[in-house]
């Protein structure tokens, strides 16, 4: 699984987002990029501010060795308690946006219009490993259950609000 708002994974959502909801007229590369920044910043504050760890990843681990294996020290830091023990950092492929000017002014004249294609590209991916009392060592990635990330929130609690 990963983290995302389901909503915003289709372009018109995303164009339907920053014009209706946070009221952006164009929507160029440095929107989004502001968006990122902005994502980076908050896991900053948090992870400061929480004193939880932030790791790059092991490059190329060793065949057989997993992400969770790596983990296994920061876990031990929460003695048994729930939390978050660490976050990994790894650049990777994903799915993002790209915000183009078209070529030819569109039918409508709009010079704020922007074409928003979903494409991908290589970027910081950031997992969170979480302590759950009941659901136990938990990380938001692919093929984890929906509950993860609500752990996740539990874990954080107020520290959700990006800001």
């Amino acid at each position: 699984m990963n983290g995302y708002i389901e909503r915003l994974q289709r372009p018109e959502n995303l164009v339907y987002f920053f014009h209706d909801v946070v009221g952006i007229a164009c929507i160029e590369p440095a929107v989004l990029e502001q968006r990122t920044n902005a994502y980076k910043a908050w896991v900053r504050r948090v992870t400061d501010e929480l004193g939880i760890p932030v790791l790059a990843a092991p490059p190329a681990p060793p065949k057989g060795v997993r992400k969770e294996d790596f983990v296994q020290p920061y876990y031990r830091r929460l003695k048994e308690s729930e939390g978050v023990a660490c976050v990994l950092t790894s650049m990777e492929q994903g799915r993002t946006f790209v915000s183009y000017t078209p070529r030819w002014t569109p039918a409508s004249g709009d010079g704020n219009y922007r074409l928003i294609k979903a494409c991908r590209k290589r970027f910081l991916h950031h997992y969170w490993y979480v302590l759950d009392p009941i659901m136990g060592r938990r990380s938001p990635e692919r093929g984890a259950p929906a509950a993860t990330l609500r752990l996740l929130g539990a874990a954080l609690g107020a520290h959700l609000q990006p800001g």
